[in-house]
């Protein structure tokens, strides 16, 4: 799978995580390395909008 846009579906997600699993070692300077750092961002970027924290109320 080319990551050439936002993850949008959990399936998307399942593939992502799989993908980052497998080349999570890689030197940060090779292909590898970079796509696992893209990754990185459009996992935590799925993350953050699923699983949004809302702001505590003040009291």
């Amino acid at each position: 799978m080319h990551w050439n846009k936002p993850i949008t579906t959990t399936q998307e997600y399942k593939k992502a995580l799989k993908r980052l699993s497998s080349i999570f070692d890689a030197n940060p300077d090779s292909p590898e390395g970079m796509e696992a750092e893209l990754l990185v961002t459009l996992i935590d970027k799925y993350e953050k909008e699923l699983y949004s924290i809302a702001l505590p109320e003040p009291y």
